[in-house]
Protein backbone atom coordinates (compact mmCIF):
# COMPACT_ATOMS: atom_id res chain seq x y z
CA UNK A 1 0.00 0.00 0.00
CA UNK A 2 1.47 3.37 -1.01
CA UNK A 3 2.07 6.11 1.55
CA UNK A 4 -0.67 8.45 0.26
CA UNK A 5 -3.28 5.73 0.59
CA UNK A 6 -2.10 4.90 4.11
CA UNK A 7 -2.42 8.54 5.09
CA UNK A 8 -5.90 8.76 3.60
CA UNK A 9 -7.03 5.65 5.49
CA UNK A 10 -5.55 6.92 8.76
CA UNK A 11 -7.23 10.33 8.43
CA UNK A 12 -10.51 8.70 7.37
CA UNK A 13 -10.67 6.59 10.52
CA UNK A 14 -10.25 9.69 12.72
CA UNK A 15 -12.56 12.27 11.13
CA UNK A 16 -15.82 11.53 9.39
CA UNK A 17 -15.42 14.36 6.89
CA UNK A 18 -12.03 12.93 5.88
CA UNK A 19 -13.81 9.68 5.06
CA UNK A 20 -16.09 11.42 2.52
CA UNK A 21 -13.58 11.16 -0.39
CA UNK A 22 -13.62 7.40 0.19
CA UNK A 23 -17.41 7.32 0.42
CA UNK A 24 -17.87 9.09 -2.92
CA UNK A 25 -15.96 6.27 -4.62
CA UNK A 26 -19.18 4.25 -4.29
CA UNK A 27 -20.60 6.43 -7.06
CA UNK A 28 -19.67 6.60 -10.71
CA UNK A 29 -19.02 10.30 -10.28
CA UNK A 30 -18.23 11.97 -6.93
CA UNK A 31 -20.77 14.59 -5.95
CA UNK A 32 -20.01 18.13 -4.87
CA UNK A 33 -21.99 18.79 -1.70
CA UNK A 34 -20.90 22.02 -0.05
CA UNK A 35 -22.85 21.42 3.15
CA UNK A 36 -21.59 17.88 3.83
CA UNK A 37 -18.49 18.86 5.80
CA UNK A 38 -20.61 20.81 8.28
CA UNK A 39 -23.09 17.96 8.64
CA UNK A 40 -20.22 15.48 9.00
CA UNK A 41 -18.68 17.42 11.88
CA UNK A 42 -22.05 17.68 13.58
CA UNK A 43 -22.80 13.96 13.27
CA UNK A 44 -19.39 13.03 14.66
CA UNK A 45 -19.05 15.63 17.40
CA UNK A 46 -22.50 15.33 18.97
CA UNK A 47 -23.84 12.09 20.36
CA UNK A 48 -27.43 12.99 19.52
CA UNK A 49 -28.07 14.98 16.35
CA UNK A 50 -31.15 16.28 14.54
CA UNK A 51 -30.72 17.61 11.01
CA UNK A 52 -33.79 19.30 9.58
CA UNK A 53 -33.26 20.07 5.93
CA UNK A 54 -34.78 20.58 2.52
CA UNK A 55 -35.96 17.66 0.45
CA UNK A 56 -33.56 16.23 -2.15
CA UNK A 57 -30.54 17.73 -0.38
CA UNK A 58 -28.98 14.34 0.51
CA UNK A 59 -30.04 13.92 4.13
CA UNK A 60 -30.25 10.14 3.70
CA UNK A 61 -27.00 10.11 1.75
CA UNK A 62 -25.05 11.68 4.60
CA UNK A 63 -26.49 8.95 6.85
CA UNK A 64 -25.29 6.27 4.40
CA UNK A 65 -21.85 7.87 4.56
CA UNK A 66 -21.94 8.00 8.36
CA UNK A 67 -22.85 4.32 8.65
CA UNK A 68 -20.15 3.29 6.18
CA UNK A 69 -17.67 5.34 8.22
CA UNK A 70 -18.75 3.52 11.37
CA UNK A 71 -18.09 0.18 9.66
CA UNK A 72 -14.82 1.40 8.14
CA UNK A 73 -13.33 2.43 11.49
CA UNK A 74 -14.63 -0.56 13.48
CA UNK A 75 -12.35 -3.33 12.28
CA UNK A 76 -11.96 -4.71 15.79
CA UNK A 77 -15.24 -3.56 17.31
CA UNK A 78 -18.79 -4.80 17.33
CA UNK A 79 -21.51 -2.44 16.11
CA UNK A 80 -25.26 -2.88 16.43
CA UNK A 81 -27.26 -0.30 14.51
CA UNK A 82 -31.02 0.12 14.19
CA UNK A 83 -32.31 1.99 11.14
CA UNK A 84 -35.82 3.37 11.78
CA UNK A 85 -38.17 4.95 9.25
CA UNK A 86 -41.90 5.65 9.38
CA UNK A 87 -42.58 2.23 7.83
CA UNK A 88 -40.27 -0.76 7.96
CA UNK A 89 -40.41 -1.06 4.16
CA UNK A 90 -38.78 2.37 3.88
CA UNK A 91 -36.06 1.40 6.37
CA UNK A 92 -35.39 -1.73 4.31
CA UNK A 93 -35.11 0.41 1.18
CA UNK A 94 -32.44 2.54 2.85
CA UNK A 95 -30.43 -0.50 3.96
CA UNK A 96 -30.59 -1.95 0.43
CA UNK A 97 -29.12 1.31 -0.84
CA UNK A 98 -26.42 1.12 1.81
CA UNK A 99 -25.50 -2.45 0.89
CA UNK A 100 -25.15 -1.44 -2.74
CA UNK A 101 -22.85 1.46 -1.86
CA UNK A 102 -20.67 -0.85 0.26
CA UNK A 103 -20.41 -3.38 -2.55
CA UNK A 104 -19.38 -0.67 -5.04
CA UNK A 105 -16.63 0.84 -2.89
CA UNK A 106 -13.03 -0.31 -3.55
CA UNK A 107 -12.04 0.38 0.06
CA UNK A 108 -14.64 -2.18 1.19
CA UNK A 109 -13.50 -5.04 -1.08
CA UNK A 110 -12.41 -7.05 1.98
CA UNK A 111 -15.61 -6.38 3.89
CA UNK A 112 -17.81 -9.47 4.15
CA UNK A 113 -21.58 -9.26 4.50
CA UNK A 114 -22.61 -12.57 6.02
CA UNK A 115 -26.32 -11.95 5.61
CA UNK A 116 -28.14 -13.15 2.50
CA UNK A 117 -31.06 -10.81 3.24
CA UNK A 118 -31.30 -7.82 0.89
CA UNK A 119 -32.34 -5.37 3.56
CA UNK A 120 -30.12 -6.07 6.54
CA UNK A 121 -26.39 -6.17 7.12
CA UNK A 122 -24.35 -8.64 9.16
CA UNK A 123 -20.81 -7.72 8.22
CA UNK A 124 -17.22 -8.14 9.33
CA UNK A 125 -13.65 -7.35 8.33
CA UNK A 126 -12.46 -10.61 9.88
CA UNK A 127 -10.66 -13.13 7.68
CA UNK A 128 -11.43 -15.98 10.11
CA UNK A 129 -13.90 -18.75 9.50
CA UNK A 130 -17.49 -17.89 10.39
CA UNK A 131 -17.35 -20.04 13.52
CA UNK A 132 -14.46 -17.95 14.86
CA UNK A 133 -15.75 -14.49 14.04
CA UNK A 134 -15.37 -12.00 16.87
CA UNK A 135 -16.30 -8.59 15.49
CA UNK A 136 -19.67 -8.30 13.80
CA UNK A 137 -21.59 -5.26 12.53
CA UNK A 138 -25.36 -5.53 12.40
CA UNK A 139 -27.67 -3.00 10.72
CA UNK A 140 -31.35 -3.91 10.95
CA UNK A 141 -34.53 -2.11 9.81
CA UNK A 142 -37.58 -1.14 11.81
CA UNK A 143 -40.75 0.89 11.39
CA UNK A 144 -41.61 3.74 13.73
CA UNK A 145 -44.67 1.93 15.07
CA UNK A 146 -43.32 -1.64 14.92
CA UNK A 147 -40.43 -1.35 17.34
CA UNK A 148 -39.63 -4.41 19.42
CA UNK A 149 -39.64 -3.55 23.10
CA UNK A 150 -36.56 -4.33 25.14
CA UNK A 151 -34.03 -4.35 22.32
CA UNK A 152 -30.74 -2.42 22.53
CA UNK A 153 -28.36 -0.93 19.95
CA UNK A 154 -25.26 1.24 19.78
CA UNK A 155 -26.54 3.65 17.14
CA UNK A 156 -30.11 4.59 16.28
CA UNK A 157 -30.82 6.16 12.89
CA UNK A 158 -34.20 7.88 12.46
CA UNK A 159 -34.63 8.78 8.80
CA UNK A 160 -38.05 9.86 7.51
CA UNK A 161 -39.89 8.86 10.68
CA UNK A 162 -42.66 11.38 10.01
CA UNK A 163 -45.45 11.36 7.45
CA UNK A 164 -45.10 12.89 4.00
CA UNK A 165 -44.79 16.65 4.60
CA UNK A 166 -47.18 17.35 1.72
CA UNK A 167 -49.96 15.67 3.70
CA UNK A 168 -51.58 17.43 6.66
CA UNK A 169 -51.04 15.26 9.71
CA UNK A 170 -53.65 15.20 12.45
CA UNK A 171 -52.50 16.51 15.86
CA UNK A 172 -53.23 13.17 17.52
CA UNK A 173 -50.85 11.41 15.09
CA UNK A 174 -48.16 14.01 15.67
CA UNK A 175 -48.46 13.48 19.40
CA UNK A 176 -48.29 9.69 18.94
CA UNK A 177 -45.09 9.97 16.88
CA UNK A 178 -43.52 12.24 19.49
CA UNK A 179 -44.48 9.86 22.29
CA UNK A 180 -42.98 6.84 20.48
CA UNK A 181 -39.73 8.70 19.96
CA UNK A 182 -39.25 9.98 23.50
CA UNK A 183 -40.66 6.99 25.38
CA UNK A 184 -39.45 4.11 23.22
CA UNK A 185 -36.72 5.07 20.75
CA UNK A 186 -34.71 7.12 23.25
CA UNK A 187 -34.59 4.10 25.57
CA UNK A 188 -32.97 1.84 22.94
CA UNK A 189 -29.34 3.09 22.85
CA UNK A 190 -26.89 1.43 25.16
CA UNK A 191 -25.02 3.67 27.57
CA UNK A 192 -22.92 6.02 25.46
CA UNK A 193 -24.94 5.20 22.35
CA UNK A 194 -26.08 7.64 19.67
CA UNK A 195 -29.33 8.84 18.11
CA UNK A 196 -29.26 10.53 14.69
CA UNK A 197 -32.46 12.08 13.33
CA UNK A 198 -32.72 13.43 9.78
CA UNK A 199 -35.67 14.43 7.64
CA UNK A 200 -38.13 17.10 6.59
CA UNK A 201 -40.58 18.69 9.02
CA UNK A 202 -44.26 17.81 8.77
CA UNK A 203 -45.77 20.24 11.29
CA UNK A 204 -44.71 22.98 13.68
CA UNK A 205 -45.31 20.70 16.67
CA UNK A 206 -43.65 17.60 15.25
CA UNK A 207 -40.55 15.81 16.46
CA UNK A 208 -37.99 18.10 14.80
CA UNK A 209 -39.23 21.18 16.62
CA UNK A 210 -39.54 19.30 19.91
CA UNK A 211 -35.83 18.51 19.60
CA UNK A 212 -34.83 22.11 18.88
CA UNK A 213 -34.66 23.09 22.55
CA UNK A 214 -33.66 19.65 23.85
CA UNK A 215 -30.28 20.13 25.55
CA UNK A 216 -29.30 16.54 24.71
CA UNK A 217 -29.48 17.17 20.96
CA UNK A 218 -27.46 19.23 18.54
CA UNK A 219 -30.08 20.69 16.19
CA UNK A 220 -29.52 22.04 12.69
CA UNK A 221 -31.93 24.00 10.47
CA UNK A 222 -31.08 23.86 6.75
CA UNK A 223 -33.56 25.48 4.34
CA UNK A 224 -32.78 25.35 0.63
CA UNK A 225 -32.59 29.16 0.36
CA UNK A 226 -30.37 30.55 3.09
CA UNK A 227 -30.66 34.21 2.14
CA UNK A 228 -32.93 35.27 -0.68
CA UNK A 229 -31.64 38.82 -1.03
CA UNK A 230 -28.07 37.57 -1.42
CA UNK A 231 -29.27 34.59 -3.52
CA UNK A 232 -27.43 32.29 -1.10
CA UNK A 233 -28.54 28.64 -1.20
CA UNK A 234 -27.68 25.47 0.69
CA UNK A 235 -26.53 23.35 -2.28
CA UNK A 236 -25.48 25.67 -5.12
CA UNK A 237 -23.88 22.86 -7.13
CA UNK A 238 -27.31 21.33 -7.83
CA UNK A 239 -30.09 23.63 -6.64
CA UNK A 240 -29.11 27.08 -7.81
CA UNK A 241 -31.09 30.09 -6.67
CA UNK A 242 -32.72 30.28 -10.09
CA UNK A 243 -33.70 26.59 -10.00
CA UNK A 244 -35.25 26.99 -6.55
CA UNK A 245 -37.27 29.99 -7.73
CA UNK A 246 -38.51 27.86 -10.61
CA UNK A 247 -39.61 25.16 -8.16
CA UNK A 248 -41.33 27.72 -5.93
CA UNK A 249 -42.98 29.98 -8.47
CA UNK A 250 -43.78 27.57 -11.32
CA UNK A 251 -43.70 23.91 -10.34
CA UNK A 252 -44.79 23.65 -6.69
CA UNK A 253 -46.24 26.94 -5.47
CA UNK A 254 -44.99 28.80 -2.42
CA UNK A 255 -46.86 26.83 0.25
CA UNK A 256 -45.60 23.40 -0.83
CA UNK A 257 -42.14 24.81 -1.52
CA UNK A 258 -41.96 26.37 1.95
CA UNK A 259 -42.82 23.08 3.55
CA UNK A 260 -40.60 20.80 1.47
CA UNK A 261 -37.64 23.06 0.76
CA UNK A 262 -37.71 25.81 3.39
CA UNK A 263 -38.40 23.55 6.42
CA UNK A 264 -41.32 25.81 7.30
CA UNK A 265 -44.79 24.45 8.11
CA UNK A 266 -47.20 26.66 6.18
CA UNK A 267 -50.31 28.34 7.48
CA UNK A 268 -53.50 27.07 5.89
CA UNK A 269 -54.74 30.52 4.87
CA UNK A 270 -53.23 33.31 2.78
CA UNK A 271 -50.37 35.28 4.26
CA UNK A 272 -50.94 38.93 5.11
CA UNK A 273 -47.89 39.84 3.04
CA UNK A 274 -46.41 37.99 0.10
CA UNK A 275 -42.73 37.47 -0.42
CA UNK A 276 -43.01 39.41 -3.67
CA UNK A 277 -44.26 42.46 -1.73
CA UNK A 278 -41.46 42.40 0.81
CA UNK A 279 -38.37 41.46 -1.17
CA UNK A 280 -38.01 44.84 -2.97
CA UNK A 281 -37.95 46.48 0.48
CA UNK A 282 -35.10 44.31 1.79
CA UNK A 283 -31.77 46.10 1.41
CA UNK A 284 -28.88 43.65 1.01
CA UNK A 285 -26.49 46.27 2.39
CA UNK A 286 -28.41 46.96 5.59
CA UNK A 287 -26.93 45.28 8.66
CA UNK A 288 -27.41 45.76 12.39
CA UNK A 289 -25.59 48.88 13.54
CA UNK A 290 -24.71 50.34 16.90
CA UNK A 291 -24.27 54.02 16.15
CA UNK A 292 -26.64 56.97 15.78
CA UNK A 293 -26.01 60.49 14.54
CA UNK A 294 -28.58 62.91 15.93
CA UNK A 295 -27.36 65.70 13.67
CA UNK A 296 -28.99 64.11 10.65
CA UNK A 297 -32.48 65.12 11.87
CA UNK A 298 -33.68 61.57 12.12
CA UNK A 299 -35.81 60.00 14.80
CA UNK A 300 -35.14 56.53 16.22
CA UNK A 301 -38.10 54.32 17.07
CA UNK A 302 -38.37 50.70 18.21
CA UNK A 303 -41.01 48.01 18.57
CA UNK A 304 -40.82 44.99 20.87
CA UNK A 305 -43.08 41.97 20.57
CA UNK A 306 -42.76 40.14 23.88
CA UNK A 307 -42.66 36.39 23.45
CA UNK A 308 -44.42 33.83 25.56
CA UNK A 309 -42.51 30.99 27.23
CA UNK A 310 -41.93 29.11 23.97
CA UNK A 311 -41.72 32.12 21.65
CA UNK A 312 -38.79 34.53 21.35
CA UNK A 313 -39.29 38.27 21.78
CA UNK A 314 -38.26 40.35 18.79
CA UNK A 315 -36.92 43.92 18.72
CA UNK A 316 -37.02 46.09 15.60
CA UNK A 317 -35.41 49.55 15.46
CA UNK A 318 -35.92 52.10 12.66
CA UNK A 319 -34.68 55.52 11.62
CA UNK A 320 -37.52 57.88 10.73
CA UNK A 321 -36.90 60.96 8.56
CA UNK A 322 -38.94 64.13 8.31
CA UNK A 323 -40.26 62.75 5.01
CA UNK A 324 -41.99 59.87 6.76
CA UNK A 325 -39.71 57.09 5.53
CA UNK A 326 -38.32 54.36 7.77
CA UNK A 327 -35.03 52.47 7.49
CA UNK A 328 -34.40 49.54 9.80
CA UNK A 329 -31.14 49.69 11.69
CA UNK A 330 -31.53 46.79 14.11
CA UNK A 331 -33.24 43.38 14.33
CA UNK A 332 -32.83 40.98 17.23
CA UNK A 333 -34.56 37.77 18.36
CA UNK A 334 -34.28 36.99 22.08
CA UNK A 335 -34.00 33.20 22.00
CA UNK A 336 -34.04 31.62 25.46
CA UNK A 337 -33.56 35.00 27.16
CA UNK A 338 -35.50 35.93 30.31
CA UNK A 339 -37.27 39.27 30.65
CA UNK A 340 -34.67 40.78 33.00
CA UNK A 341 -31.90 40.23 30.49
CA UNK A 342 -34.09 41.48 27.64
CA UNK A 343 -34.82 44.76 29.43
CA UNK A 344 -31.18 45.23 30.39
CA UNK A 345 -30.06 44.62 26.80
CA UNK A 346 -32.69 46.94 25.28
CA UNK A 347 -32.02 49.79 27.73
CA UNK A 348 -28.30 49.63 26.92
CA UNK A 349 -29.07 49.54 23.20
CA UNK A 350 -31.51 52.47 23.54
CA UNK A 351 -28.77 54.57 25.11
CA UNK A 352 -26.24 53.64 22.45
CA UNK A 353 -28.62 54.20 19.52
CA UNK A 354 -30.32 57.20 21.17
CA UNK A 355 -33.75 55.62 20.68
CA UNK A 356 -36.65 58.02 21.23
CA UNK A 357 -39.44 55.55 21.90
CA UNK A 358 -39.94 51.81 22.37
CA UNK A 359 -43.50 50.60 21.83
CA UNK A 360 -44.12 47.18 23.30
CA UNK A 361 -46.92 44.65 23.60
CA UNK A 362 -48.44 45.13 27.05
CA UNK A 363 -51.39 42.76 26.58
CA UNK A 364 -50.26 40.30 29.26
CA UNK A 365 -48.49 42.85 31.44
CA UNK A 366 -45.11 41.10 31.59
CA UNK A 367 -43.23 44.39 31.93
CA UNK A 368 -45.57 46.17 34.38
CA UNK A 369 -43.14 45.60 37.24
CA UNK A 370 -40.30 47.12 35.22
CA UNK A 371 -42.49 50.16 34.47
CA UNK A 372 -43.55 50.62 38.09
CA UNK A 373 -39.97 50.54 39.38
CA UNK A 374 -38.67 52.83 36.66
CA UNK A 375 -36.39 50.18 35.13
CA UNK A 376 -38.38 50.79 31.96
CA UNK A 377 -38.76 54.60 32.11
CA UNK A 378 -42.14 55.76 30.83
CA UNK A 379 -40.58 58.56 28.78
CA UNK A 380 -38.98 55.83 26.65
CA UNK A 381 -41.15 52.72 26.97
CA UNK A 382 -44.73 53.01 25.66
CA UNK A 383 -47.10 50.11 26.45
CA UNK A 384 -49.64 49.07 23.79
CA UNK A 385 -52.51 46.70 24.55
CA UNK A 386 -53.26 44.35 21.67
CA UNK A 387 -57.01 44.76 21.36
CA UNK A 388 -58.52 43.50 18.10
CA UNK A 389 -59.03 47.09 16.96
CA UNK A 390 -55.42 48.04 17.78
CA UNK A 391 -53.99 44.98 16.01
CA UNK A 392 -55.90 45.61 12.80
CA UNK A 393 -54.99 49.32 12.93
CA UNK A 394 -51.28 48.51 13.31
CA UNK A 395 -51.44 45.88 10.56
CA UNK A 396 -53.21 48.29 8.20
CA UNK A 397 -50.58 50.96 8.85
CA UNK A 398 -47.79 48.41 8.31
CA UNK A 399 -49.39 47.38 5.02
CA UNK A 400 -49.73 51.02 3.91
CA UNK A 401 -46.01 51.61 4.56
CA UNK A 402 -45.12 48.51 2.52
CA UNK A 403 -47.42 49.37 -0.39
CA UNK A 404 -46.08 52.93 -0.52
CA UNK A 405 -42.49 51.70 -0.32
CA UNK A 406 -41.73 53.90 2.70
CA UNK A 407 -39.92 51.26 4.70
CA UNK A 408 -36.60 49.44 4.21
CA UNK A 409 -35.71 46.24 6.04
CA UNK A 410 -32.43 44.75 7.19
CA UNK A 411 -31.34 41.68 5.22
CA UNK A 412 -32.51 39.20 7.87
CA UNK A 413 -33.98 36.00 6.43
CA UNK A 414 -35.41 34.89 9.78
CA UNK A 415 -37.18 38.21 10.22
CA UNK A 416 -38.63 37.88 6.73
CA UNK A 417 -39.97 34.40 7.46
CA UNK A 418 -41.48 35.67 10.69
CA UNK A 419 -43.35 38.45 8.88
CA UNK A 420 -44.65 35.99 6.29
CA UNK A 421 -45.95 33.64 9.02
CA UNK A 422 -48.88 36.00 9.78
CA UNK A 423 -52.08 35.43 7.82
CA UNK A 424 -54.98 37.68 6.83
CA UNK A 425 -56.72 37.01 10.14
CA UNK A 426 -53.57 38.24 11.90
CA UNK A 427 -52.92 34.77 13.25
CA UNK A 428 -49.59 33.00 12.93
CA UNK A 429 -48.65 29.35 13.00
CA UNK A 430 -45.98 28.46 15.54
CA UNK A 431 -42.76 27.51 13.80
CA UNK A 432 -39.31 26.44 14.93
CA UNK A 433 -38.34 30.11 14.98
CA UNK A 434 -41.28 31.79 16.66
CA UNK A 435 -44.84 32.93 16.20
CA UNK A 436 -44.91 35.86 13.77
CA UNK A 437 -42.99 37.93 16.33
CA UNK A 438 -41.18 40.20 13.85
CA UNK A 439 -44.46 41.16 12.16
CA UNK A 440 -45.70 42.67 15.41
CA UNK A 441 -42.45 44.28 16.55
CA UNK A 442 -42.26 46.11 13.21
CA UNK A 443 -45.96 47.00 13.28
CA UNK A 444 -45.46 48.44 16.78
CA UNK A 445 -42.45 50.49 15.72
CA UNK A 446 -44.32 51.96 12.75
CA UNK A 447 -47.63 52.45 14.53
CA UNK A 448 -46.93 55.90 16.05
CA UNK A 449 -46.12 57.74 12.83
CA UNK A 450 -49.62 59.21 12.46
CA UNK A 451 -50.44 59.91 16.10
CA UNK A 452 -47.08 61.32 17.19
CA UNK A 453 -45.38 64.46 15.87
CA UNK A 454 -41.96 64.23 14.29
CA UNK A 455 -39.21 65.03 16.77
CA UNK A 456 -36.20 66.77 15.27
Amino acid sequence: MDLDKQRLIFKATIRFKDFLPIFWLSYDKPKQVSHFDRWADMLQDSKNTAILSARRHLKSTVIYAYLMWQLFRSVEENREILFISLKEDLARYHIRNLKKLISMNPYFKDYKDLSSAESEIRGTWSKSEMTQLQFIHRIEPSGMESLKRGRRADIIICDDVLADPTIQLEPVKIEKANRIFFEEIMSIPREGGEVKVVGTAQHSSDLFFKLKDNKNFTWSFNPAILNEKNKEVLWPEVFSYERLLELRDIELGEKVFNKEYMCSPVWSEDAFFTRQQLMPLVDANLKNRLDANKNNRKRFIAGLDIGKHLHPSHLAVFEQTEHGTFTQIYSHFFDGCDYNKQVEFINALAEKLMIDVIRFDNTRGEFEGFMETGICPNNLWVPINFTAKEKFSMAANFEKMVVQGKVKFINDERQLRSILAVNNNLDAMETEEGHGDAFWSIALALSGRVREAYIA
